[in-house]
């Protein structure tokens, strides 16, 4: 069973990372406006797994804690964004994606409940660092209002729905809820660290 665990979390790190895309954001011109930003959310294969890790993790914590997790996000991408529109950041570093994923995938993976400030703080510093990184992808686009309400709406409901798929699912794994948690962990600890690799080599 164990050794099953291994291969599907290997499967999934291949899947998700082939080289060269790990920091993928880019969207099409053609596409603009709110669904421009909508895209931007789910543009990457780090930011898919960044999302599904951050609602596992507010899964996790107290109830009255993970209900604010969407909130904290949207507050701190929208702020991202408005910084990096603001044109004080000329790049963004590769590595930053993989620190992100790494230090929730190390919470996870100890199966840690933390107090409401670490995890909004968290959330927010996540959020804020993402937004600025796609006010950079789109400097050149013209429709930044309704390209950052595309994203804020999009991250709302996508964590709304994750976190409460997650809160669902996590009683009728109760007896290997443990295990399952600190695997997944693992495997996003795992990621994470191939994501730094690969912005390692791209230098």
């Amino acid at each position: 069973m164990k050794r099953l665990w291994v291969m599907a979390g290997l499967a999934l790190c291949a899947l998700l990372l082939p080289p060269g895309e790990a920091s993928a954001h880019g969207v099409s011109p053609a596409i603009s406006g709110f669904y421009a930003g909508s895209l931007m959310v789910l543009a990457g294969p780090d930011d898919v797994l960044q999302w599904i890790a951050l609602c596992a993790f507010a899964a996790t914590q107290e109830p009255n804690r993970a209900g604010w997790v969407a909130e904290t996000l949207v507050v701190g991408l929208l702020g991202g964004v408005a910084l990096g529109s603001l044109g004080w950041i000329a790049s963004f570093p590769g590595w930053v994606s993989g620190a992100e994923l790494l230090t929730v995938g190390v919470l996870l993976s100890a199966s840690l409940r933390v107090p409401f400030a670490v995890l909004s703080g968290l959330v927010a510093t996540i959020g804020l660092l993402r937004g600025m990184h796609d006010a950079l992808d789109a400097a050149a686009r013209p429709d930044k209002l309704a390209l950052a309400a595309g994203i804020g709406v999009t991250a709302y409901l996508l964590m709304v729905v994750g976190i409460s798929l997650v809160v669902w699912l996590l009683p009728r794994i109760a007896s290997i809820r443990t295990v399952v948690v600190r695997t997944f962990g693992s495997w996003i600890v795992a990621i994470a660290l191939m994501l730094e690799a690969f912005a390692l080599m791209a230098r």
